[in-house]
């Protein structure tokens, strides 16, 4: 007897230790083990027996009880879990179907500029064209000078009696260009 009262003790302490950290399984098995082995006892009719095997059962119904209710929250939270991957999956379905849509409007609408953005496109190029002509004139003026400089200086080298009314002429040549830029 005394031997069946320290196997339901140390079953009922080992059991309730396992179960606080999570291990379901193995308070659950530690409890049939001390039940069956109490049943089996030469002393297993005895009213106390009974009275260690009922409480054995008793702590053993209180772990399954919490063991389900785990697996229960562990479903419920593998549930919780699946419906948010699912959400998570659907919002990244319709963000590409999105990106779908707008490309293909993109696509419609001239290779991926908006009407206006086309229009502004358009009208920078033509102003950048335009300016581009203007420095290019401006340049080829001033690179034509240097040349007309260059054959008078030359000249003057040559001829230091070159006549005094060309070079004249050609520096008014030169001031009234410079004023209409």
């Amino acid at each position: 007897m005394g031997r069946n009262r320290s196997v339901s003790s140390s079953a009922i302490a080992r059991a309730v230790a396992d179960a606080s950290t999570g291990d379901y399984a193995s308070a659950i098995e530690t409890l049939v083990t001390a039940i069956s082995l109490i049943k089996q006892s030469k002393v297993a009719h005895d009213e106390r027996c009974k009275i260690l095997v009922s409480s054995l059962q008793d702590t053993l119904h209180g772990i399954e009880a919490k063991s389900y209710g785990s697996r229960r929250d562990r479903s419920r939270s593998r549930d919780r879990d699946r419906r948010r991957r699912r959400s998570r999956s659907r919002d990244r379905e319709r963000e590409r179907d999105r990106d779908r849509e707008r490309d293909r409007e993109r696509e419609r609408d001239g290779y991926g500029e908006r009407p206006r953005e086309r229009e502004r496109s358009r009208s920078h190029e033509r102003d950048y064209r335009e300016v581009r002509s203007r420095d290019d004139r401006y340049y080829e003026e001033r690179f034509r000078e240097r040349e007309k400089d260059r054959e008078r200086d030359v000249n003057l080298r040559r001829d230091p009696g070159m006549d005094r009314e060309r070079d004249l002429r050609s520096r008014d040549d030169r001031e009234s260009r410079s004023m209409r830029h």
